[in-house]
């Protein structure tokens, strides 16, 4: 069980981390609040059956053990001034934002030093989540603890030394789902050409994606092994792989990551 605690921002992922630690018994309805300014949201939160729900902050809103910032990074500044006001220095401060690091919000928060930040993904709503987080040494263990279970509530987590690697997570884990999403699509624009209905060929990417996710979280073989126990001697598997690493695909795919990666760092400097 966690503290009672605050959801700043309840868009998508807010509502995603509120959802997620109810239902896994971190928490209790009556210890969580959320603030969330839109009145539509608002009602959409109540209606999700979140009966903590403000439209501004206050003290006794944010009279929270963990304070959860689910903003984004664009209303960063005005958030936490905000924020400031009523913020003490025993409270855990846990950012999902993207860009904005642990020294900025320090700064931004009047220097205050209890801080995690954390780079969830896409599937942090089912569960299959990803989190690559830093934090702050000034959090004890108790409290690296708490971090891990907000994060665990939405999948796995993992803890890192340096907070660089959250911008490359933001590259690799945060952009990742992407990188699967195109390779089905091109699976599907193929399927299509082949002769399937456009629906046929959709289940088929769709089915073919996840099939492999099923297997490479199934088995210990490394994801290279997997790749070439599906390619037998003189296959179509084999055939495709022949052509594909004979061409700079390989290489091309690594500089698309790596100018995601330059690009979170931009984004973290700004």
């Amino acid at each position: 069980m966690l503290p009672k605690t605050t959801i700043i921002g309840g868009g998508n992922m807010g509502l995603a981390f509120a959802e997620a630690l109810l239902s896994s018994k971190l928490l209790t309805p009556d210890r969580l609040s959320i603030i969330e300014a839109l009145p539509e949201r608002q009602k959409f939160l109540a209606g999700r059956g979140l009966s903590k729900v403000a439209a501004q902050m206050d003290a006794e809103v944010l009279s929270s053990e963990i304070i959860l910032l689910a903003v984004k990074p664009q209303d960063a500044p005005q958030t936490l001034e905000s924020l400031n006001k009523f913020l003490s220095k025993e409270q855990l401060v846990v950012s999902i934002m993207a860009g904005r690091t642990v020294d900025w919000i320090s700064k931004v928060l009047s220097m205050h030093s209890l801080i995690a930040r954390g780079m969830p993904n896409l599937a942090a709503p089912w569960g299959k989540g990803i989190t690559i987080f830093f934090a702050r040494n000034e959090l004890n263990s108790k409290q690296i603890e708490q971090v891990e279970k907000v994060f665990s509530a939405v999948g796995k987590s993992v803890r890192v030394k340096e907070e660089g690697l959250v911008d490359a997570a933001t590259a690799l884990t945060g952009t990742g789902p992407a990188y699967f999403f195109f390779m089905a699509e091109v699976l599907a624009e193929m399927a299509c050409e082949l002769g399937f209905a456009e629906g046929e060929a959709d289940l088929l990417a769709r089915e073919a994606l996840s099939g492999a996710a099923a297997v490479a979280l199934n088995r210990s073989d490394s994801l290279s092994e997997l790749r070439q126990k599906v390619a037998s001697k003189g296959g179509t598997t084999e055939a495709a792989f022949d052509y594909l690493l004979s061409t700079p695909f390989k290489e091309e795919f690594k500089e698309a990551i790596r100018r995601a990666y330059h690009r979170s760092k931009e984004l973290a400097a700004f």
